[in-house]
């Protein structure tokens, strides 16, 4: 019997050739995976599922936020006493049981010329000194008690006081307004602007000392 050497070897080789390759792939293969390329793609793909899951659970939030201001709203509507839709600033308050006007620097200015309105100033009296409205007498808190006799004979039954200190923040004239009140005075408003409001709007002031 003959055996074809020449058919064996070819097979042998064939088979030595197709480890070496399938070795080479997975080599490769390995290769690949370890590379900075496939690490960077692997994030990427997490990135994009968070990112997906980010984008879920801001749209579910935005959808309650809605649904919550939906229901809000609905609520305020119906409601017996509702709020206002824009904040609207109050225009009174109440020092000592009477009601007592909260006008602005413009209703001021209006009420400025008028023979019967006094402005008084409830800042300090350093800063009194460097700029009131003009014509204001000086009645801060603090001493209130000892400067008031001195302006008393100023007031009469028809006078119209109108109070200011610094600013919408500021309450010294507040406490100056509620001291008047139990002495008896009740035609007074507050300027709630402040003096800063007034110079700014470029309403009569002056910085000498106060008027005698």
């Amino acid at each position: 019997m003959r055996v074809n050497l020449n058919g064996r070897r070819a097979t042998q080789e064939r088979n030595r050739f197709l480890r070496s390759k399938r070795r080479g792939t997975r080599t490769a293969c390995l290769t690949f995976f370890s590379t900075k390329w496939y690490k960077t793609l692997v994030l990427m793909a997490k990135g994009s599922d968070s990112m997906n899951t980010q984008s879920g659970i801001l749209i579910r939030a935005l959808v309650i936020a809605v649904a919550a201001s939906l229901a809000g709203l609905g609520s305020n509507v119906l409601s017996e006493k509702p709020l206002p839709w824009v904040y609207v600033p109050p225009q009174e308050i109440l020092l000592e049981g009477v009601r007592v006007t909260l006008i602005d620097e413009k209703e001021a200015r209006r009420l400025f010329d008028e023979p019967s309105t006094i402005f008084l100033d409830t800042r300090k009296e350093e800063d009194y000194r460097k700029g009131h409205v003009k014509g204001a007498l000086l009645l801060p808190p603090h001493e209130k008690e000892e400067r008031f006799p001195s302006f008393q004979p100023l007031f009469s039954e028809n006078s119209r006081l109108i109070l200011y200190c610094y600013g919408p923040e500021c309450d010294m004239a507040e406490q100056v307004g509620s001291f008047l009140v139990q002495l008896g005075y009740k035609n007074m408003m507050i300027m709630t602007a402040g003096f800063r409001a007034w110079e700014k709007a470029g309403n009569p002031v002056e910085s000498k000392g106060e008027r005698d």
